[in-house]
């Protein structure tokens, strides 16, 4: 392989990968897929580092110590110092249970799994996504461990033929497994390197097969590349199956770096501005999401075009003093023979464990940071029964499946075999139908209240949308075969969408056609963020309901909707219920909420009670179920 010459494009190609991510993170309405950034920055470090490699090992000078050594100094002193202040100014502003889950997210992350950590949180679309300072350097882990493992097959495969097979190779059995898997565990092909690993290889063998385009050809693949990339940032969104995304970035990376000389793209990408943004590109993926992050909890979840702007230019300008004041002088060893230069390794490598240290003691001990977050005005926390508490109500991996369950996990005997003798209702759906259920349980102890529900699972004949393969095996257990153990009511709640209308009024009049009566609970009222952040916003708790009722989306046309298109069943209209007017999130200093709208056990209790006296569901001694063709919930 010829010298490593110095390509002027591919500086500027990161800064086009950065500005995505920056203003898809800035919440720029045109930039809906510019997460993509990350995709770009993976094929361009595959060309890179393969590039490099293979010239050390053609000049038989390649070390892996040397290589390793050359990467830490490269990736760690400026993500180190980006966790650590991350993690000074979380203590001042974050509420206690998100300053916990940060700091365990740079544990992960300074032991370079913090992908694997943020896949087990799942997911990066969720609403919780956006409280977690540190989220974005799942990415960082992904280039880490493919570091670790890329020198050593390339060492095996010596010869031309060996690398291009274990290129191949690596890039198709990645691209076989992504396909299969993104509906099985679409957030695992987000963040897993197996999942990954065609992109890397992609540009990985422009640089084994050393492959180019210039003059005419190389300007037409520039421009197809640049236009298809852009393309993407601006229409591909996080409803995009995520392998589906991935092969289009894959696809029009590779063509980008395939015309790095041409003409077109030195236009593009080898001028000045790009050549500045691209230098600091690192540094600008480094700090701007925590800035963007930390900002949004001491201002709102929702960002102002200004506030956006300014947020754009501030992270810059604090990445250009990363790059300045650490990224440069710790990357490269220079001429000159200072005391910093020749103890940058043994610096970073003690301030590593002094914030990894700190990250430990945040994570095990997460009573730090203000009075008003360490105690949330006064609010209960573990009275209110939060995640685990509402993990074990809800009976999860046992009657409630998440996406990474087989539908072997699902306890028929425990979960769904009604009793003779009491009235059995079987309540189905996803995990909105899991906190009905937990509600029902909690509100009607002599009843049996059957569950059979799945995380992302809507209870429908026919889903049109893309589910993963647990899903539609459930579903087919779930209205083929539990629905006919003698239940005397089957209720079915979801995260309902429009399009759903329809496979909603068929799977409801088929259970009538069978005999069956059928409750429907509509939408759930959802608010921006997790209700605890938001009301570790406020000052106090006084009026705490009133405060926050304006940020509640209560779908109203979308419940309307479903009443009219289910004339012969009882709906819940769930936006009377949990908002009369006001929209109640906390009962007796118990949170009622355990994010933006699912319920902790002190609100399935509550709202179980409030659901009670409005609505009359038939038990044991005969009572009504309610009339066919209203609200279950009605006017006032």
């Amino acid at each position: 392989m010829s010298k490593t010459e110095y390509i002027p494009a591919l500086e500027g190609m990161r800064s086009l990968a950065v500005l995505a991510v920056l203003l898809f993170h800035l919440e720029t309405d045109f930039v809906a897929g510019g997460f993509l950034g990350v995709d770009l920055f993976f094929i361009i470090s595959g060309f890179i580092i393969t590039r490099n490699l293979l010239f050390d090992m053609d000049q038989q000078r390649f070390s892996l110590k040397d290589f390793y050594y050359r990467r830490f100094r490269r990736i760690v002193p400026a993500l180190v110092t980006t966790i650590f202040f991350t993690l000074l100014f979380a203590i001042l502003i974050v509420p206690p249970a998100e300053l916990a889950l940060s700091a365990k997210s740079a544990v992960f992350s300074l032991l370079s799994v913090g992908n694997i950590n943020f896949w087990l949180e799942s997911g990066y679309f969720d609403s919780s996504a956006h409280t977690k300072p540190l989220l974005h350097t799942w990415s960082l882990s992904v280039e880490e461990q493919f570091y670790i493992l890329w020198p050593s097959l390339l060492l095996l495969a010596s010869s031309l033929r060996g690398r291009v097979l274990c290129t191949f190779a690596l890039l198709a059995v990645s691209v076989v497994l992504s396909s299969y898997y993104e509906n099985v565990i679409p957030e695992g092909v987000f963040f897993l390197l197996p999942f990954r690993v065609h992109q890397f290889m992609a540009g990985a063998i422009i640089a084994v097969l050393a492959l180019r385009m210039v003059g005419v050809m190389g300007n037409l693949v520039t421009l197809a590349g640049t236009l298809g990339l852009i393309w993407g940032f601006s229409t591909i969104t996080g409803e995009t199956p995520p392998f589906s995304s991935a092969i289009w970035v894959t696809g029009f990376g590779f063509l980008l770096i395939l015309g790095r000389e041409s003409r077109a793209a030195i236009i593009l990408y080898g001028n000045s501005a790009m050549q500045w943004l691209g230098a600091r590109s690192y540094a600008i993926y480094l700090v701007h999401w925590p800035i963007i992050v930390l900002f949004k909890y001491t201002s709102g979840f929702e960002l102002t075009t200004p506030q956006s702007g300014a947020l754009g230019i501030g992270s810059i300008v604090i990445a250009a003093a990363l790059h300045t004041l650490v990224e440069k002088p710790f990357r490269k060893s220079g001429p000159d023979n200072s005391r910093l230069k020749r103890n940058a390794g043994k610096l970073t490598l003690g301030f590593a464990i002094v914030t990894l240290l700190l990250a430990s003691i945040l994570w095990a001990e997460s009573d730090f940071g203000s009075r008003k977050n360490r105690d949330l005005h006064g609010i209960d926390l573990v009275g209110s029964g939060g995640a685990l508490q509402r993990r074990a109500a809800i009976r999860m991996d046992k009657c409630h499946l998440e996406r990474h369950s087989a539908i072997t996990d699902f306890d028929v005997e425990q979960c769904a075999t009604p009793i003779e003798g009491k009235y059995n209702a079987l309540v189905l759906g996803d995990s909105m139908a899991a906190d009905i259920y937990m509600m029902l349980s909690e509100t009607y102890p002599d009843m049996y209240i059957g569950q059979a529900t799945a995380a992302g699972c809507q209870p429908l004949l026919k889903i049109n949308e893309k589910k993963y393969d647990t899903c539609h095996d459930f579903n087919k257990l779930r209205l083929n075969s539990l629905v006919r153990r003698d239940y005397d009511l089957v209720v079915l709640a979801g995260l309902w969408t429009e399009k759903q209308i329809p496979q909603l009024q068929e799977t409801v009049l088929f259970l009538h056609s069978i005999g069956i009566d059928v409750l429907v609970f509509g939408p759930r009222i959802k608010f921006p963020e997790s209700v605890r952040l938001l009301i570790a916003q406020e000052d106090s708790l006084e009026n705490i309901s009133e405060k926050l009722s304006p940020k509640a989306d209560r779908q109203e046309s979308l419940s309307t909707a479903i009443i009219e298109a289910l004339p012969g069943t009882p709906v819940v209209d769930m936006g009377k219920l949990q908002c009369t007017p006001i929209c109640e999130v906390v009962d007796n200093r118990l949170l009622l909420y355990d994010d933006g709208y699912h319920f902790t056990l002190a609100g399935a209790r509550f709202f179980g009670q409030r659901f009670r006296t409005l609505f009359e569901l038939e038990n044991a001694q005969g009572r009504t179920l309610g009339t066919p063709g209203q609200t279950a919930i009605p006017e006032g």
